[in-house]
């Protein structure tokens, strides 16, 4: 089928809004034939949208490391802000949540909120422009976020799988090492990615490391606050907190926290170190050591 006609291409755009539930198979192919610039001159060209308002409800990304209180801070941030939960992908499931533009759509006169594990890339940073998407980036120390992913996938017992590696206690020992070959490079892959679109000014986002939230909640908050542009006291900040802390509906840790240091075994460091220090060399522009490294 061809996508090039344009009487084919508006009709299949109008059906836009009964996609967030049931989507066309020829809308998802659509997209996936057209680079990000080409479909948003479509969507403009069939009346689909005209300008985006810029006084519309905002619309926010945590783009977030996975073990980095993304969930804590979606949680809250959602009270704080009065913004609905949503997501802005195509489906769960996947390792990179990559924006999807039937879900933006669908929310474009919402107040939403959206947690993805997802890299800057050429096409999510486009509709993030266009669309004016508030971008959150949220980074850990990598030692730290690597211990803590391998408690997680410990915790989950025997028979659990990671990517299809089926943890049994024989095999215990193996999945901290399991965890930094197949993880460590997702993350520094989404750390140097976002830090690139950040440096070159593609987009203004806010870059937030898990240490800041564990050191003072309140500037934590603030601080998503200010580049939100929506105004919050410390009063209303701490009821936030509370009403998430007291619904026990998260995963922060109780502060009983250790350096994820010592929960690595030697080798184990300098693997990481080793392979940190070889994208320090790639990108000798980026600053590492927000992740310890």
């Amino acid at each position: 089928m061809e996508y090039g006609k344009s009487d084919k291409i508006g009709k299949i755009l109008r059906n836009w809004q009964s996609l967030s539930d049931q989507i066309d198979p020829d809308f998802h192919q659509l997209l996936c034939s057209h680079a990000v610039p080409g479909l948003l001159e479509e969507v403009k060209n069939q009346g689909i949208i005209k300008e985006v308002d810029k006084n519309r409800p905002p619309m926010v990304l945590l783009a977030c490391f996975p073990r980095s209180a993304s969930t804590y801070t979606f949680q809250v941030a959602s009270d704080l802000f009065k913004l609905q939960k949503y997501h802005l992908w195509y489906a769960r499931g996947m390792s990179d949540y990559n924006l999807y533009l039937p879900r933006i759509l669908s929310a474009l006169q919402k107040r939403v909120i959206s947690q993805q594990h997802i890299k800057a890339n050429y096409a999510n940073i486009e509709l993030i422009k266009y669309f004016d998407i508030k971008t959150i980036v949220l980074i850990r120390n990598i030692f730290d976020v690597i211990a803590s992913k391998y408690k997680a996938e410990i915790n989950k017992g025997e028979g659990a799988s990671i990517m299809g590696f089926m943890i049994h206690e024989s095999k215990r020992e193996s999945v901290m090492d399991m965890v930094i070959d197949t993880f460590l490079p997702w993350y520094l892959d989404f750390y140097v990615s976002w830090m690139w679109y950040i440096e070159i000014r593609e987009i203004e986002a806010v870059v937030i490391n898990y240490s800041e939230l564990m050191h003072n909640q309140i500037k934590y908050f603030s601080r998503i606050s200010k580049y939100l542009n929506e105004p919050r006291t410390d009063e209303e900040i701490e009821h936030s907190i509370r009403t998430i802390v007291n619904s026990k509906n998260h995963r922060l840790s109780d502060g009983k926290r250790e350096s994820g240091l010592s929960l690595l075994q030697d080798y184990q460091i300098e693997k990481i170190r080793a392979l940190g220090t070889r994208y320090a060399g790639y990108y000798d522009w980026i600053d590492m050591s927000p992740l310890g490294l």
